[in-house]
């Protein structure tokens, strides 16, 4: 299940970058022109939708993750982490899909092959979120800040 996760979630950000220039009707910038930069994400669960579907060990696993992520305005993208005490770093691609509002939908190029589209949420021009779900339950959300 831990394995699952982080496959969706290095899916999920090994993304395309073709940048849109949409505007979203706020102050903000539209979400493609925000996302390029590093970030720090940790791993929320939401306990009440995951239900028995986790063992506790498997939730407080979850809860303990951390990953870096690099997006570059030109489509490259570089994650990076430690599960169960072993350091991973992934190198992909994403491409631009759509946006709205706040709303960013890419598409996760990974260095294997595997493709996903994948939803950003931003929160301002600082912080986003990207929910996780699987067959079972919504698990909950990889929540980012901006580091540069």
């Amino acid at each position: 299940m831990l394995r699952f996760v982080q496959s969706t979630v290095l899916g999920s950000f090994l993304a395309a970058l073709a940048v849109a220039s949409v505007g979203c009707g706020s102050g903000s910038p539209p979400p493609a022109q925000r996302l390029p930069g590093a970030w720090h994400g940790k791993m929320v669960v939401d306990k009440e939708s995951v239900g028995s579907s986790l063992t506790p060990l498997q939730i407080a696993d979850l809860e303990r993750m951390e990953m870096g992520i690099e997006f570059t305005k030109e489509g490259a993208m570089v994650l990076s982490g430690v599960n169960n005490n072993q350091p991973y770093k992934s190198e992909g691609k994403w491409q631009f899909i759509s946006q709205e509002g706040d709303q960013l939908t890419i598409k996760s190029l990974e260095s294997d092959g595997t493709q996903k589209d994948v939803i950003i949420l931003f929160d301002g021009t600082d912080k986003f979120h990207m929910p996780l779900k699987t067959e079972v339950a919504n698990i909950g959300a990889m929540t980012f800040e901006r580091l540069r």
